[in-house]
């Protein structure tokens, strides 16, 4: 029995590290990459969707903060950080499913082959005509001619207006921008480790109550 213990808790600090380590499963339609699902933002699971359109239709109005799921900078500015590096190292990525980091014109409303922008409103300015906005921007460094092209976190303003599908603002060859609209995650799995805890626990009573039968 002392064995057996000593063993399950090897094997349990073993596997701890995964107890909280999630991967975002790529949602993918004809090889363009529509979004993700369970992307981990600070430990929170969140599914990300992108989309071409207005502001207003595709954040319920768009004209108000509770319309955004990140909706505070001020106050949870670290949060936003998160989302924004976590699309930049769980979802745009080349992997066997696509080149979605050195192929920007495969994420969904971007053409442009050396960058995509996805833009994420947090807030409507005070006069009510602007965004203030955050954006992961994802760009292929070998086809980017500007200095310092590498990927990054851009954050500024934006227009309530803005249409990323709207041709008198973006030339239909250069479009380069879209939205990331962001919703809790419908579903939250159930960490590996805490699997093998379980799996681990209900061995060790078993083996406790035959011992003690026996």
């Amino acid at each position: 029995m002392k064995q057996l213990l000593t063993y399950f808790i090897l094997s349990l600090s073993t596997m701890s590290y995964s107890a909280f380590s999630y991967s975002a499963t790529l949602n993918i339609s004809d090889g363009i990459l529509m979004g993700a699902s369970d992307v981990d933002v600070n430990g929170v699971l969140y599914d990300v969707q992108f989309l071409d359109g207005t502001c207003e239709d595709l954040f319920s109005g768009c004209d108000d903060n509770s319309d955004f799921t990140f909706s505070n900078p001020l106050n949870d500015g670290t949060q936003i950080n998160a989302a924004m590096t976590a699309l930049l190292e769980q979802v745009f990525l080349d992997s066997p499913l696509g080149a979605f980091d050195t192929s920007p014109a495969l994420i969904n409303g971007c053409i442009l082959s050396t960058q995509c922008t996805a833009q994420t409103p947090l807030f409507v300015n005070v006069a009510g005509n602007g965004l203030g906005i955050t954006a992961a921007v994802n760009r292929d460094v070998v086809l980017n001619a500007q200095v310092n092209a590498a990927d990054h976190i851009l954050a500024g303003g934006g227009q309530r207006s803005f249409d990323s599908t709207n041709l008198n603002q973006f030339n239909s060859a250069t479009d380069r921008t879209v939205y990331a609209v962001w919703s809790n995650a419908s579903v939250v799995p159930v960490p590996p480790a805490l699997w093998l805890f379980g799996s681990g626990l209900l061995t060790l009573i078993g083996f406790s109550k035959r011992k003690s039968i026996i």
